[in-house]
């Protein structure tokens, strides 16, 4: 142990001997803690049995002023005995009266017998002094505490006494904290230096058996380094090593596997292993880059001759029309260029006041884009490409002059190729393909040669679509004709069914409605509640001709107050609501008629309101029914309020 002390560096030393004085200053302090919470203790118990003699004193001086002197089995013994038994100021402690000859007047357990030799009266009594307190042994060998005073009215002592042992309880705790705190602390600190010290002998032998390793060839983890002092220094040059080759070891890994770019840095500039490796990374950088050269123009070539056999197969199919093999080529030619945009225009020449180039297909993000666009020859980017017959590559594009469109929004490409469709120095037509990537030379010289397949093919599937659409636009005509006769011949006998079930339907209507007149008052009434007209039965209930009501506002069939409840519910008709509700009405007589009215609104094609029906049934009956009935029930109430009040009266008598 003493020689591991020895070689350890100064700041592990320092750290040892500050725990240990930490562990002894820690030691001596919980005893100093002790000892004064014991004075404090003893000091606040002699404060309060002060206080508890002062009250003990005022109650035996308020009992001494009735009753001079003491006797047992008196008024006074008996008032007095409950308080002394009751008060009990320390746990464990006694409150008694003994007098002058040593007999117990008032005791928990002892009254009637002489404690002059007790050892805890026998000092008092020989003195008789005024007041003290001291300290003494029982029988059982444990040390009291009693405190006394003279109440001379009575020729006695009151005394107070305790057992230390109840007062210290909590201070023994403490005591045995601090005995156990310093022996965890010296556990801790004995426990704390052979963890400091083991480090050290591990340490060394960590860096015996990684040397010896190492120098068989085989891979080593790094250290740990526990420490900071000399030995740490060793371990930091050590894993530094280690991790020096490991790198070096990783970095042949990753150029065996074929990773050039694999980030490598040599210990030094004289490194020899490391540079080495460097050199050997350059020359391998080499050969591959020749490689990869080679095997790019090989796959070029390749590129181009599946390209042109697949739009060779593409453009041996027969097609309908030149707009479905522009609508072929342009998709096709667009995913094969990975581009993201792209365009046909043909040659319009059937009139030669108007030649001019039309967007024959377009062709973006793998949707068909059926765009309406003419172009002049001259005009833009597209007809000068057609005049000049060369292609237009470009990798810079004025802003809006064409936009690749997503469900993400617009943006302008990074480059656009335009290429003449061009047949022994006749132009058919001009591809135009835009993309967010820059364009090979490969790949442009590939476009061409596939424009000059197109031009051909788009000249013989243009001679054959105007044979076709000949012969279909006369065909067509003939079945037009036909299909017309026989279409007229079918409007004929809709028309005369249609005609019957009009005529059916409103027969129906009419029997519907003189049915529904000989019960219901029926009215039709304007948006604005005017009458427009009302069935016979309206008329002959209320009293009322058509001239009299034509035009006339609803509201003045009723009396005052029925016609504001009236228009507030003729408000929500008029926002679409049906309404069915009972009002007094006035007839032309003055006669009031009740009716139970049922409005409903009427809506034109266009949604609007175009009127109102009101249908009615005339309740007066039922309204003078009940009215009656109230009357009756009233009635009896009066007539069970008279026979109460002459009931009471014979009871009175």
């Amino acid at each position: 142990m003493l020689r591991y002390l020895m070689n350890l560096g100064f700041q592990t030393k320092l750290r040892i001997f500050i725990l240990s004085l930490l562990v002894i200053l820690f030691t001596f302090g919980g005893f100093l803690v002790y000892y004064a919470q014991k004075a404090r203790i003893l000091n606040t118990v002699s404060e309060n049995a002060e206080i508890f003699m002062n009250d003990l004193s005022t109650i035996l001086d308020l009992s001494a002023k009735q009753y001079p002197a003491f006797e047992t089995n008196s008024p006074v013994y008996r008032s007095m005995k409950p308080v002394f038994d009751s008060r009990k100021y320390f746990e464990g402690g006694q409150v008694y009266l003994i007098g002058f000859d040593g007999n117990y007047l008032l005791h928990p357990t002892r009254e009637g017998r002489n404690g002059i030799k007790d050892n805890a009266n026998e000092a008092m009594l020989k003195d008789l002094l005024n007041r003290g307190a001291y300290e003494f042994k029982d029988s059982n060998g444990y040390e009291n505490r009693q405190y006394f005073r003279l109440f001379e009215p009575w020729k006695a002592f009151v005394v107070i006494t305790y057992t230390e042992e109840y007062l210290f309880q909590s201070l023994e705790r403490s005591r045995n904290m601090v005995v156990l705190i310093f022996i965890i602390s010296v556990t801790i600190a004995l426990s704390l230096l052979y963890l400091l010290l083991r480090p050290f002998s591990k340490t060394l032998g960590e860096l015996n058996k990684a040397l010896n390793t190492m120098s068989t060839g085989e891979p080593v983890d790094e250290l740990t380094v526990r420490s900071e002092d000399e030995v740490g220094t060793i371990v930091h040059f050590v894993n530094k090593l280690i991790h020096g080759l490991r790198q070096t070891a990783d970095f042949s890994v990753q150029i065996g596997q074929g990773n050039l770019d694999s980030e490598y840095k040599p210990l030094s500039g004289k490194d020899v292993l490391g540079n080495s490796m460097l050199q050997m990374r350059e020359s391998l950088k080499h050969a591959t880059e020749e490689e990869k050269r080679r095997k790019k123009e090989d796959d070029e070539r390749n590129w181009v001759a599946m390209g042109l056999a697949k739009f060779g197969e593409i453009l041996r199919t027969n097609y309908t029309s030149t707009r479905e093999l522009g609508e072929v080529v342009i998709q096709n030619l667009v995913k094969y260029l990975k581009a993201n945009q792209g365009g046909i225009f043909q040659l319009n020449d059937e009139l030669e006041s108007d030649k001019h180039l039309e967007l024959l297909a377009a062709f973006a993000y793998d949707r068909k884009k059926y765009l309406t666009k003419k172009v002049l020859f001259g005009e833009g980017l597209v007809g000068a490409c057609a005049i000049e017959k060369q292609t237009i590559y470009m990798t810079e594009i004025p802003q809006g002059y064409i936009s690749i469109t997503s469900g993400l929004g617009d943006a302008n490409p990074d480059s656009l190729l335009i290429v003449p469709m061009r047949l022994e120095e006749k132009v058919f037509g001009v591809i135009e393909i835009a993309s967010f990537r820059k364009f090979e030379k490969y790949e442009i010289e590939f476009v061409e040669k596939v424009a000059e397949s197109i031009a051909s093919t788009l000249s013989t599937v243009k001679i054959n679509t105007k044979t076709t659409q000949l012969l279909q636009q006369s065909q067509q005509q003939a079945e037009e004709m036909a299909a017309q006769e026989e279409e007229m011949r079918q409007n004929m006998e809709e028309l005369q069914a249609t005609q019957e079930e009009s005529a059916r339907r409103e027969f129906e209507l009419l029997n519907l409605i003189g049915s529904l007149d000989k019960h219901f008052l029926r009215s039709e009434l304007s948006p604005d509640g005017k009458i427009i007209s009302a069935n016979d039965l309206f008329f002959s209930t209320l009293e009322y001709s058509l001239g009299d009501l034509k035009n006339k506002h609803i509201t003045e069939i009723f009396p005052a107050g029925e016609a504001g409840d009236f228009s507030t519910e003729w408000k929500k008709v008029l926002d679409g609501k049906e309404f069915q509700g009972v009002f007094a009405a006035k007839s032309h007589g003055g006669d009031k008629v009740w009716l139970m009215i049922s409005l409903s609104p009427v809506q034109n094609r266009d949604g609007m309101l175009s009127k109102v029906l009101s249908f009615a049934i005339d309740v007066t009956g039922q309204k003078q029914n009940e009215e009656e009935l109230r009357n009756q029930m009233s009635h009896f109430e009066q007539l069970k309020e008279q026979w109460l009040r002459s009931v009471k009266g014979r009871k009175a008598k």
